[in-house]
Parts: C-alpha cells; sequence; structure tokens
C-alpha cells in the first residue's frame, strides 16, 4: 500500500481446548485434556494430555483419539507414568465437523478401563 504500513498477516486463531475430571474411579482421580490447532475444519496439529489428580501410584494408561461420529482415529503411546502429553501434527482438513474426542484407558487386571475423555466440537 503506497505511503501506509504492509499489510501483515492475521495471527492464527487460538487454539480450541477442553479439560474433563473424571473420579472417582476405582483407578483413582484424572484429567483428561484435549487441544486442537487450527482454524475451522483445517487441524495443524492436536494435543492429548492426561494425569492423575490424587497424587497416587502411576497406572499404565494410554488415550484413544476419535474422529466426528464416534470413529476411531488413532491410540496413542502407552505410558506407564501417572502424566502423559502427546502431539500429532496433521496440517490437513478434517473430513467432518463434529465432535473430536480423546478417551483415557487405564490398564489395570488384565484389561483396559474407560477414565474419561475431554471432546472438543470442530466446525
Amino acid at each position: 500500500m503506497p505511503g501506509g504500513l504492509p499489510l501483515q498477516p492475521a495471527p492464527p486463531p487460538p487454539p480450541q481446548e477442553f479439560a474433563e475430571t473424571a473420579g472417582p474411579t476405582p483407578w483413582g482421580y484424572w484429567e483428561i485434556c484435549y487441544k486442537i490447532f487450527g482454524d475451522g475444519l483445517y487441524v495443524e496439529k492436536v494435543i492429548g494430555s492426561a494425569g492423575r489428580t490424587d497424587n497416587n501410584n502411576a497406572k499404565s494408561i494410554h488415550l484413544e483419539y476419535i474422529k466426528a461420529g464416534g470413529v476411531h482415529w488413532k491410540n496413542g503411546a502407552q505410558s506407564s507414568t501417572s502424566e502423559l502429553t502427546e502431539t500429532f501434527v496433521l496440517n490437513c482438513p478434517v473430513s467432518r465437523a463434529g465432535n473430536y474426542c480423546a478417551k483415557l484407558w487405564i490398564a489395570s487386571g488384565g484389561s483396559q478401563h474407560y477414565g474419561g475423555e475431554a471432546c472438543i466440537y470442530v466446525h
């Protein structure tokens, strides 16, 4: 623009984030969080995390990621700590609007037990 300031790109929108607490369960008290970076249906990256909030022993945990319509996307890494954070870079549009979730699963007694979830509506 002659005589004016150059145009600056717009800052990216803030990430969408949701955290949910779960408990008491037979496997403790937990906080599950899900953060999505992007704009509309375009997703740059997602961050899932879970942490035990009652300061008790670690468990073997993993997060399951769910796409809109309740469709399984992927399982995260199994962790033997009471804190877990993982990031997946996508840089692409998602197929449709809907709830995208991170579900906590806790291994105990040879089985996986549902520990709660955090969901974000992407549109």
